[in-house]
């Protein structure tokens, strides 16, 4: 685990077959413009989902908080956005699987990658467990629905 300031440069140009990146980041201190950074190098045509794993640093987080975080994520939209455009034209998914307290609430800053690409916004339940909620561009329909983010992402049980 490193700090905000002693996050490394990182690039994803090289590699022609990734297919998912997920990252684990305290909410409170997570450099996403360097995040945004790193997910804006990604070059590979086979890239399918990016999964955010955000750690909250207190039990119940205050709403200027979130409300900040909110403004924070939405760094992450234009590359997320462009991603799922070029995933597009490939006629592919890309997905954006968000992982936190109150996920739903932290994706509305993605105002433009809402339009093009799948967002998965996942409440932990514990013991591995989630409550998902499922928005799709085509229809902006939303779907809730407990589920296991092994059973889902990997097609096992936990």
């Amino acid at each position: 685990m490193c700090s905000p300031d002693e996050f490394p440069d990182l690039s994803l140009q090289d590699f022609s077959a990734l297919e998912q990146v997920s990252l684990n980041v305290a909410a409170s201190t997570a450099p996403f413009h360097r995040v945004s950074t790193l997910i804006s190098t990604a070059t590979s045509l086979h890239f399918k989902s990016f999964i955010l794993k955000l750690r909250a640093t207190a039990q119940r987080e205050r709403d200027v908080f979130q409300v900040e975080l909110v403004d924070r994520l939405s760094c992450l939209d234009t590359p997320l956005s462009s991603l799922a455009r070029l995933s597009l034209k490939e006629n592919r998914k890309f997905s954006l699987v968000l992982l936190g307290r109150d996920p739903e609430f932290l994706a509305q800053g993605l105002t433009e990658f809402h339009e093009v690409g799948y967002i998965w916004a996942g409440e932990d339940t514990g013991e591995d467990g989630y409550f998902w909620t499922f928005t799709s561009p085509k229809n902006s329909r939303v779907k809730r629905s407990p589920i296991s983010i092994l059973h889902r992402l990997f097609k096992r049980k936990t």
